[in-house]
């Protein structure tokens, strides 16, 4: 099917590429918002990869991957001998705004904090997630949330240190370096202090064995899997929080919707 005027303006719009977003969550990010917009509608055929990829610039691989997270996330369904379908019921809004993860989770969710602590170089995945050289200063914030008395998610959560995070947000630096937060998460720290300053925001998805350290925080096995939830956020324009968050399936079910 050839992609009709109003998918061909929507999807040919030029995408962001944000520093440290993957190209196939930009993709995503863009169908999520035309599938939600009715540019494709509720259980209408989605285009061929390579019409979506024609029209957005990229490559049918990074389509291929974008539309397994739609896939994932309940935005589309896969037809034997059609295609790909819009859902005729798309999924409600989550962790699309980005919610601190203990309200997110409901009653599954109370929060321990187990670390907070300022490091003053960064590995490269926190340095490259926050824009930052591996020289900077960053800050750790790591919690437990737990189900009753059962780990179920590990929150690991950083944020700009020094003089980077004091230019952003003065309040906010003095809220972290006091820990005034401690029952709550970083992120829940960030929003009351930044309001509606904050955005857009990330969140992506994956399954991988939780390790052995971060296995023996939430009693598993190092080989055990758990669905893992990276999110970052932006504040004018740059990044200034990044997670990761490791969660136990089988203590906690949570609903999860990606675009933001």
């Amino acid at each position: 099917m050839a992609l009709h005027a109003e998918a061909e303006e929507f999807l040919s719009r030029p995408l962001e590429r944000r520093m440290a977003i993957p190209l196939r969550v930009e993709v995503y990010t863009r169908l999520t918002e035309a599938i939600r917009a009715g540019v494709f509608p509720e259980s209408s055929l989605m285009p061929s990869e390579s019409e979506i990829g024609a029209a957005l610039g990229v490559s049918r691989t990074v389509v291929r991957e974008a539309m397994l997270l739609l896939a994932e996330d309940g935005f589309v369904n896969s037809v034997r001998g059609v295609g790909r379908v819009v859902s005729g019921r798309l999924p409600e809004t989550g962790l699309e705004k980005l919610r601190p993860f203990e309200e997110a989770s409901g009653d599954a969710g109370r929060l321990r904090r187990t670390q907070h602590r300022a490091e003053p170089a960064s590995a490269d995945f926190v340095a490259s997630g926050l824009g930052l050289a591996p020289n900077e200063p960053t800050w750790l914030f790591e919690s437990v949330i737990e189900n009753g008395s059962t780990p179920s998610a590990l929150l690991q959560e950083h944020l700009p240190g020094g003089a980077v995070l004091r230019r952003l947000s003065p309040e906010l630096a003095e809220a972290i370096e006091q820990d005034t937060g401690a029952g709550s998460s970083a992120l829940r720290m960030l929003l009351d202090a930044l309001g509606a300053r904050v955005g857009p925001a990330q969140s992506r998805l994956s399954v991988g064995a939780v390790g052995a350290s971060r296995g023996a925080v939430l009693g598993l096995d190092a080989t055990a899997p758990v669905l893992i939830i990276t999110q970052t956020l932006e504040c004018s324009g740059r990044p200034i929080y990044l997670a990761k968050i490791l969660v136990d399936t089988a203590a906690m079910t949570p609903t999860i919707v990606q675009a933001l």
